[in-house]
C-alpha cells in the first residue's frame, strides 16, 4: 500500500496538519501549527493510530457526522462536521504537562479520504 493522504491542512503563514496511512496497518498524524508566530512558537507533535480505528472514525463521519480515533498508545483524533466546516481536535501521546491538544476549524475539502 502506497501512502495514502486522508486530511491535510496548511496554515497560510507556517505550519500544516497531516493524516495519512503509511502503510496497511498503521495511520500517522503529524501537526505543526503555529501557537504565537510573533515569537516562533509552534504546537508540533505525531502520533500514531491503527488503520482500522481511523477507518472506523472516518465511516462513523461520513455516517452521523462525527468520528474518534484512539491512538495506538496515548492521545486521539477527532473529526465532526459543523455546518460547511469540519472540526478537527488531536492530542499527542503526551499525560500531564506534556500533554498538547490541537482544535481546529478546517474547510471540508481539508478531508481528501472518500474522494474520487
Amino acid at each position: 500500500m502506497s501512502r495514502q493522504v486522508l486530511l491535510a491542512h496548511t496554515h497560510p503563514t507556517d505550519g500544516a496538519i497531516e493524516l495519512v496511512f503509511e502503510n496497511r496497518d498503521t495511520a500517522q498524524l503529524s501537526c505543526r501549527w503555529p501557537f504565537d508566530i510573533s515569537t516562533d512558537e509552534f504546537v508540533e507533535f505525531s502520533n500514531t493510530f491503527a488503520a482500522d480505528q481511523v477507518r472506523t472514525m472516518l465511516d462513523d463521519l461520513r455516517k452521523i457526522g462525527h468520528g474518534r480515533a484512539e491512538a495506538i498508545h496515548h492521545g486521539f483524533v477527532c473529526v465532526r462536521r459543523d455546518g460547511d466546516e469540519l472540526i478537527f481536535e488531536a492530542s499527542n501521546a503526551g499525560t500531564g504537562e506534556l500533554s498538547r491538544v490541537l482544535y481546529l476549524r478546517l474547510p471540508p475539502e481539508s478531508l481528501y479520504a472518500g474522494r474520487g
